[in-house]
């Protein structure tokens, strides 16, 4: 399926996109929902300090664009579209949240 959205035309985006072998908007969408994700996030891990957004954020980016990479040669019943993309980052964004949110518990746990 063309991406229409006219997201190829900025470098990194579109370098990300064929790196990854994903269009654009699926990895500007996971850019987007990290950033709202990782402020989310962010409440429950002071741990970190003043580093704790920037860490969401990673973490956070790498399971959504993770998890569109995988599920990029499946078929499912949700058409190829920016739907599908976001329902396939939240859903990798929850697997790295809550990894995330263990190896600090364990942190805690241990010092």
């Amino acid at each position: 399926m063309p991406d229409f959205t006219g997201w190829d035309n900025f470098p990194i985006l579109s370098g990300l996109s064929g790196l990854l072998g994903l269009q654009a908007s699926a990895v500007a969408m996971a850019m987007v929902a990290a950033m709202i994700g990782s402020l989310i996030m962010s409440r429950f891990t002071l741990v970190l300090g003043p580093f704790s957004y920037v860490v969401n954020y990673v973490v956070l980016l790498a399971g959504a664009l993770a998890s569109n990479v995988t599920m990029a040669r499946v078929s499912a019943s949700l058409d190829n579209s920016l739907e599908r993309s976001l329902m396939i980052s939240l859903a990798g964004m929850v697997v790295a949240s809550l990894l995330l949110v263990a190896v600090l518990a364990l942190g805690k746990l241990r010092g």
